[in-house]
């Protein structure tokens, strides 16, 4: 019985120290792991507060450091647990001999064993507790001195921008004043630029206006010579007209007169004389035909003033003839002009002939009395039908 107890004895030493050393051993490990744990996270902290552009994501990862501290505790306290519970139960089994005997003492073992780990569990439940206090009060340590620094800077930042000497601004304004230089260079160009085309614009207009100016000029004159022309012509056929009827009214006058002084003669020699007498005609020698027209006097008029007006008629064409050439034919048909035989339309390139000088034009416009052509120098002249009839402008096609 004695062998028995003190195997049984040594069994339970056996067994302390076994599961002694094992709790050691996972404790050790676990506390290793925790502190690893806390090191890496607290340099990833401090790695990350010292980056001041990067404040809001540490508030994030403080956050969230607690938040791993406290579920890595809470799994180590369940660790430690489910570890008693497995020793409890995973104990070397013990000879049949000695079993009835040894019931009290492995009640007694076990009370004295749960007892050392409630005390285990309790220690190291507050050293833990100790453990995250002290992480929790760097922690707000940190994230205090973290808020002050970058309060500090973030005043600074815009002290600076107010008073401008922050670099970023002044960065900023040197551009904005490059680009401003750039903006005022290119308005000064267009501006130059837009006088120079308003001024050519202006000086073609000048041109193109007294350029029509004249030939309108040159076109009333004509005109009006023309209507003065024709006036003369009738003046000088009414003239001819009352010449005509003037002689032939003197003539008739003259007719009357002599007739009626032959009368009296007459009559004055019937008084005179002693009893009727008839005078003796003379014999009128005649050469060759002789014809003799019973005519009125008003038939005799009216054909003399025929024969005046037919020779004042022809008189007058020879006279134009001399003075005018002849008239090319020129009309409007169908929108285009026909002008010498040939055809004319509009965006046509033509040339104009004035004489020696020739300009060379497009015809930008026709209608039933004249012809707007457009010059290469940008002028437009108006040519009248009148004017290519009378060979003062001549057309052709280019």
């Amino acid at each position: 019985m004695d062998a028995e107890n003190s195997n049984k004895a040594l069994n339970k030493d056996e067994l302390k120290n076994k599961s002694s050393s094992y709790q050691s051993e996972t404790e050790a490990s676990k506390e290793k792991s925790a502190t690893e744990e806390v090191s890496q996270i607290l340099t990833t902290f401090s790695a990350s507060v010292s980056d001041f552009g990067t404040a809001s994501k540490s508030f994030e990862m403080t956050s969230s450091t607690h938040n791993v501290i406290k579920s890595h505790t809470e799994n180590m306290l369940a660790d430690e647990q489910t570890d008693q519970g497995c020793h409890e139960h995973s104990s070397p089994p013990i000879s049949s001999s000695s079993s009835s005997s040894s019931d009290e003492d492995e009640d007694e073992s076990e009370a004295e064993s749960s007892e050392l780990d409630e005390e285990e569990c309790n220690r190291r439940r507050s050293q833990c507790i100790g453990e995250m206090t002290t992480i929790e009060k760097q922690f707000m340590d940190i994230r205090d001195q973290l808020y002050r620094e970058r309060h500090t800077q973030i005043t600074k930042k815009l002290n600076e921008v107010n008073s401008g000497t922050a670099p970023e601004y002044l960065q900023q304004v040197q551009a904005l004043e490059k680009s401003k230089q750039i903006r005022l260079q290119v308005s000064d160009l267009q501006r130059r630029l837009r006088v120079e085309s308003l001024q050519t614009v202006l000086e073609a207009d000048k041109k193109a206006n007294t350029q029509h100016l004249n030939n309108e000029k040159k076109m009333l004159t004509e005109q009006i010579q023309s209507e003065f022309d024709e006036k003369i012509h009738r003046l000088e056929e009414d003239r001819n007209n009352v010449d005509l009827s003037t002689e032939l009214f003197a003539i008739e006058d003259f007719d009357i007169k002599m007739g009626k002084k032959l009368k009296r003669k007459e009559e004055s020699e019937q008084v005179f004389s002693f009893g009727p007498t008839k005078r003796r005609k003379k014999p009128v020698t005649v050469t060759g035909p002789y014809i003799v027209y019973m005519l009125k006097d008003a038939d005799i008029v009216d054909d003399w003033t025929a024969i005046k007006m037919a020779l004042s008629m022809s008189q007058r064409h020879k006279n134009t003839s001399k003075g005018f050439k002849k008239r090319l034919p020129c009309r409007y048909e169908d929108g285009k002009l026909i002008y010498a035989g040939k055809h004319f339309q509009q965006g046509q390139l033509v040339a104009i002939k004035n004489g020696d000088t020739t300009t060379r034009g497009t015809i930008v416009g026709i209608s039933h009395s004249d012809v707007l052509v457009k010059q290469t120098n940008g002028t437009k002249s108006k040519l009248h039908f009148h004017q290519l009839q009378r060979g003062k402008y001549s057309l052709q096609h280019r």
